[in-house]
């Protein structure tokens, strides 16, 4: 009789049944425990933590103490951030995903992390806005686009949910910006004006409609909610693709011909704005009956499009582009947010995202730090660009 190398009996057809042999995975084929889910959050945070800081220096590299920080103080200032910036829109999302950790898994060791920053940057703006100067920190207090301030004020929006702000103003700038200062098409559709005129990005779903969402909810304003459904119903009119059922990641409004790219993370950000968008309409709705359906679609094509190996792909409709993280992150996000929220069915969803999360899991290094991530990407008008 067999054995293996431990001198146990080695499984096979003649001792064991078939279904119950193990194929052999490049990554865990299995519903992750509780326990493994806080280990591997606590690993990444440790990276997080080690990289991601908010420190003042003066003019000879002394430190400074922000308790005692005031308006006339501000000259030859210095910020050390570490290795990512503090007001980014990254950081925004990074910023929400860290509140959401401690909430679900009851852990304060995220938010509070969140809190530290985002005090930092709310007492600095404020001295900033009283001082009228800005070192650092200046696209919250004056935003030239929506990746300036959408984000971070998220999760503005959410660490108000736990402590009184700092600067409040932070907030009604990015919501002022949103609604009146950004670029837009002739019917109100949110636009940028590069790399042409006119051009709308997926992005910018994620860059507005979480937060007018979330501000919405928080003020009793539906008019917010309805200016986001707006939004994105517009971008899905001129942006989601009948044939390949995805979004095309750029449209240019005044183009006679429009090639369909469909970036995974640009995808990815439609995904995280219906979320966001359908928590926040009535169930009874038409408008929720609508944004469902096209949820549910959105989804099933994802769900025939997810690599072998669990993963999504740089461009989803090309499966020789690379297995990209970041978009098959908020993929199984959205399945399982859609699965919880009763919107998907969880025999067909929750082994996908599962699945998904299994070999994002084994992209993680020892450091904490997640491969396989595509750097920030603009708008191209050919397949090699992405």
């Amino acid at each position: 009789m067999s054995s293996n190398q431990s001198g146990a009996q080695a499984l096979n057809d003649a001792n064991c049944p078939l279904h119950l042999l193990k194929p052999n995975y490049p990554f865990e084929y299995q519903a992750p425990t509780l326990d493994k889910l806080k280990a591997l959050a606590l690993k990444v945070f440790k990276f997080i933590d080690l990289n991601l800081d908010c420190k003042l220096q003066d003019s000879h590299g002394e430190s400074v103490d922000l308790n005692t920080l005031n308006a006339q103080d501000l000259t030859n200032l210095k910020l050390e951030t570490g290795s990512f910036r503090a007001d980014s829109y990254e950081a925004g999302i990074l910023y929400v995903s860290l509140f959401l950790l401690s909430e679900n898994l009851k852990d304060p060791c995220f938010k509070n992390k969140a809190c530290t920053i985002l005090d930092f940057v709310e007492k600095m703006t404020s001295l900033f806005k009283e001082a009228q100067k800005a070192p650092f920190f200046k696209a919250l207090l004056d935003p030239k686009n929506l990746d300036d301030c959408g984000t971070m004020g998220l999760s503005l929006l959410y660490k108000e949910k736990l402590k009184t702000s700092l600067n409040p103003a932070l907030v009604d700038i990015a919501e002022d910006f949103i609604l009146h200062k950004e670029h837009r098409l002739q019917d109100g559709t949110l636009a940028r004006n590069r790399p042409y005129k006119d051009t709308l990005w997926l992005d910018d779903l994620t860059m507005s409609i979480p937060f007018l969402c979330m501000k919405g909810q928080r003020d009793h304003h539906d008019d917010l909610i309805h200016e986001a459904l707006k939004q994105f119903l517009s971008y899905h009119q001129r942006m989601f693709n009948e044939e390949l059922k995805l979004y095309c990641h750029g449209f240019v409004e005044h183009a006679t011909s429009h090639p369909c790219f469909a970036w995974g993370r640009s995808n990815g950000w439609v995904m995280l704005s219906l979320t966001y968008l359908l928590a926040s309409l009535k169930k009874d709705s038409a408008e929720f009956a609508k944004l469902s359906q096209i949820f549910k679609v959105f989804c099933e094509s994802l769900l025939a499009k997810q690599g072998l190996k669990g993963l999504w792909h740089q461009l989803l409709n090309k499966e020789q582009s690379f297995e990209e993280s970041s978009a098959s992150c908020l993929f199984a996000y959205g399945f399982l947010w859609g699965v919880n929220f009763g919107l998907l069915d969880p025999k067909a969803f929750a082994p996908a995202a599962i699945t998904a999360f299994n070999a994002l899991t084994s992209k993680i290094d020892e450091e904490g730090k997640l491969h396989g991530t595509c750097v920030g990407t603009g708008l191209g008008m050919d397949p090699a660009f992405y």
